[in-house]
């Protein structure tokens, strides 16, 4: 198949032989192929003619809201703690494994009885608590960034140049509604496997 421009400004596509419709067009001009329906043959180029924003705005702004959506599952699943507190998990986390293995320093066990002493419970109690605790984030990160990794691939394919403009936004409310459910599913894999938030 191939594109022409005909004296009279028109297009068509037609695998017919150039010759036979230069009698039935007048003399025709072979040109690009449109690229997509949001194009226009505009002096002597395919000028994107649209109401819908480029592919590249709507790709930044769904970019950003699967990263946003990442965090609010994060934050919602941790009990709303802060980056502060969650940068001590990891400390607390090798502390109460160093105890429970009998090789904490002495500062990870003072940390440990300080802790377990404000709470009312044992070292070890608290260190089962607190190895629990970072099995169950373990388990929550991978969830939540398997679902970003995902949405982030759905949208580069949603947002693709090569996606008419008026279909993105289509495209893309469908990768947030497979993402909704991909939530849902993670939240009862999380409740199944006994790792609640």
């Amino acid at each position: 198949m191939v594109t022409y421009l005909s004296e009279n400004g028109a297009i068509f596509v037609s695998g017919a032989p150039k010759d036979t419709l230069t009698t039935r067009f007048g003399v025709l001009q072979e040109i690009p192929a449109r690229p997509s329906s949001n194009h226009s043959w505009i002096d002597g180029e395919w000028i994107v003619v649209s109401d819908y924003p480029p592919h590249q705005e709507q790709r930044q702004i769904a970019l950003a809201e699967i990263d946003r959506m990442h965090a609010r599952y994060l934050e919602e699943f941790t009990g709303s703690a802060t980056v502060a507190e969650r940068d001590t998990w990891k400390v607390k986390e090798e502390a109460a494994r160093a105890l429970v293995a009998g090789n904490a320093t002495a500062g990870q066990a003072a940390m440990l009885v300080s802790e377990a002493q404000g709470r009312g419970v044992t070292e070890p109690e608290l260190a089962a608590t607190i190895i629990g605790k970072a099995e169950r984030f373990l388990s929550l990160v991978g969830i939540a960034g398997g679902i970003r990794a995902k949405g982030r691939s759905a949208i580069l394919v949603a947002t693709d140049e090569g996606v008419p403009l008026d279909e993105v936004e289509g495209r893309v409310k469908a990768v947030f509604a497979m993402l909704a459910h991909d939530v849902q599913a993670g939240i009862a894999q999380l409740n199944a496997s006994g790792d609640e938030a």
